[in-house]
């Protein structure tokens, strides 16, 4: 902790030092150091999330001129540093609000901290109804329609086999009419873990800590990897035995390796019962295979759930015993799902985005919600999705990223979509939904093209970005997805290599980042990871050909006919009607033991 005599002098040397060429006074530099770069802009996000005091003048940080210092001053610093922009402007007065807006009354409820709530808090009507367009899954055929034709789910994990033994891959078809379905091909191989992007923190797992960068993507020296994940600067690995691996970004311990030192190089955190885990900027959440839940790095303000204001753990510690289902970890908070079906949350709160109707931090896990079946958190916002489909948000709205037209932060979850909702994902400031269909939609920022269009403005309600998808994740500020053939896309913020394009400020058009095979895939702050199937082919399988009504589902039966043992991962072509052309890629992995 500074000194308050320390501090004084930080705020002095601010007006103090000579200022850089392009700025009128100090804007941007907020530790007072004579030049603006990612240490300032880590200082602004650190203070937007209240993980520190602020230790700088305010009009200094304030490089958007919006009276408010957040995560967008934060990216703004990070942009001017990576020469996105060249100049940083001089604030003459305080933005005022546009004509009419609404301005919410920020007075806190009455306090819930660290309890465990027995009754759900109450949620807002719906104000949105997406409806899927039609399916756009087929090649059409000039001679006869099609009809509508689906398959799910859009991954299949064959578990742990043995040599030669039958691995049952159980495939929904959802059609109207009957087809001849063919599983033409099944290439299966050791699957591949590259980085791109940053590596200020070492989180491409590939080399020294450095600020460079790279959009050229890089192997990490990793087997038997089925999970990929990363939120801020820090890079996990899960491994088919359940092993957890992790390099980057680690001041708070969120690595869990037992330090806080950053780490250039895959370092081994458990050795086995690693279910999933889940990144937040400051703090990780480990799912382990017994349904217990675990977290390491910073504790604050109930960040982890463990009852106390300060603290932080460098190794994993235990956060629930039992019966935890799924895991999502957000910028300073945490959403965790139990096998009941019912969403507990904890940590900071500031902006409403635990649901509680309130603005207090929550210390300890607490119940907001029943019937959720899909949780995922952004910075400052969360997303659900509940047993009917539908979507529902809450939290920090202002670029419209909760999706319910308006700019106002929500205390409480309200329904935004009313249903056919299959997966979400929530970024710094915009949100992603898959639809039933495989149509995917997104709403909130848009400035730097993360809602894959031209028109480069915010939006309150969710727009089409794209169709056939079948996999979604997010970044700060770049959108990821993975089509039907097995191609990874994306678009938004590129300057720093993370969509595969070289020194690329905005991408507004998806373009492909990864050709075929990706298995899975995750966005950082400024870098990518991706699980991509190998091209030497390890096994293979021709498969069979069934009749599929309408309305019915089959199951496949594949046979591995190999003595290889180890982690498999790839792609199943399936093939419409026999004369038609591929038309889906499943991503599939598993283990053949020995």
């Amino acid at each position: 902790m500074l000194k308050k005599q320390n501090v004084i002098f930080c705020i002095i040397l601010l007006f103090t030092l000579s200022v850089l060429p392009v700025f009128s006074r100090d804007i941007g530099d907020v530790n007072g150091n004579g030049t603006v770069d990612i240490v300032d802009a880590l200082l602004v996000a650190q203070y937007y999330v209240q993980l520190d005091p602020p230790l700088f003048d305010p009009s200094v940080a304030d490089v958007n001129c919006d009276s408010d210092i957040d995560i967008v001053d934060a990216l703004i610093i990070a942009r001017y540093y990576v020469s996105i922009i060249l100049e940083l402007g001089e604030c003459d007065t305080p933005s005022d609000p546009p004509a009419g807006t609404e301005i919410p009354d920020l007075t806190p409820a009455p306090t819930l901290i660290g309890t465990q709530s027995a009754t759900p808090v109450p949620q807002v009507t719906p104000i949105i109804d997406i409806t899927p367009a039609p399916e756009l899954t087929a090649t059409p055929d000039p001679t006869e329609d099609p009809g509508d034709f689906n398959i799910n789910p859009p991954n299949i994990d064959f578990g742990t086999i043995m040599p030669g033994e039958m691995a049952v891959a159980p495939l929904t078809c959802e059609n109207d009419t009957t087809h001849t379905i063919t599983v033409s091909a099944i290439t299966l191989s050791q699957p591949e873990v590259f980085g791109f992007g940053s590596n200020s923190s070492g989180q491409l797992g590939v080399s020294l800590v450095n600020s460079s960068y790279t959009h050229i993507p890089h192997g990490i020296a990793l087997e038997d990897v089925v999970q990929v994940e990363t939120f801020y600067s820090t890079s996990f690995f899960v491994t088919s035995q359940g092993a957890l691996w992790g390099c980057g970004y680690n001041s708070r311990g969120q690595l869990g390796d037992g330090t806080t030192g950053h780490k250039a190089f895959p370092v081994q955190i458990l050795s086995g019962g690693v279910q999933k885990v889940s990144a937040g900027m400051s703090h990780t959440l480990i799912l382990m295979n017994d349904g217990s839940l675990l977290g390491c790095g910073s504790g604050e303000r109930g960040i982890l759930g463990l009852g106390d204001l300060s603290s932080y753990a460098v190794t994993p510690v235990e956060i629930m015993s039992s019966g935890v289902r799924d895991i999502s970890a957000g910028g300073a908070f945490s959403l965790i799902l139990k096998d009941d079906n019912t969403l507990w949350v904890c940590g900071i709160n500031f902006h409403g985005q635990l649901g509680l109707g309130h603005t207090d931090d929550v210390l300890t896990p607490t119940l907001v919600m029943e019937n959720v079946s899909q949780i995922n958190a952004g910075w400052n916002h969360s997303t659900v999705i509940k047993s009917d489909g539908s979507l529902w948000t809450t939290g920090q709205n202002s670029d419209g990223e909760l999706g319910n037209g308006e700019f106002i932060d929500s205390y409480v979850f309200t329904k935004v979509i009313a249903g056919n909702v299959v997966e979400a994902a929530a970024g710094s400031n915009f949100t992603l939904a898959r639809l039933s269909n495989n149509t995917l939609v997104g709403v909130g920022a848009n400035t730097q093209g993360q809602l894959g269009n031209d028109y480069f403005t915010n939006t309150t309600t969710f727009i089409s970005i794209d169709v056939n998808v079948y996999a979604i994740n997010t970044g700060a500020l770049h959108t990821l997805y993975l089509k039907e053939d097995g191609t990874l896309w994306g678009c938004g913020a590129g300057s720093q290599g993370q969509l595969g394009e070289p020194s690329t400020a905005y991408i507004y058009n998806p373009i492909v980042v990864m050709e075929s095979g990706v298995i899975d895939f995750s966005g950082g702050f400024t870098h990518s990871l991706v699980l991509r199937a190998s091209t030497e082919e390890v096994y293979s399988h021709t498969g069979s050909t069934a009749i599929i009504e309408p309305g019915r589902s089959y199951t496949f039966d594949v046979i591995l006919d190999t003595e290889t043992t180890g982690i498999f991962g790839g792609i199943i072509a399936l093939q419409l009607d026999l004369v038609r052309t591929p038309i889906l890629h499943i991503p599939v992995w598993g283990s053949v033991s020995e």
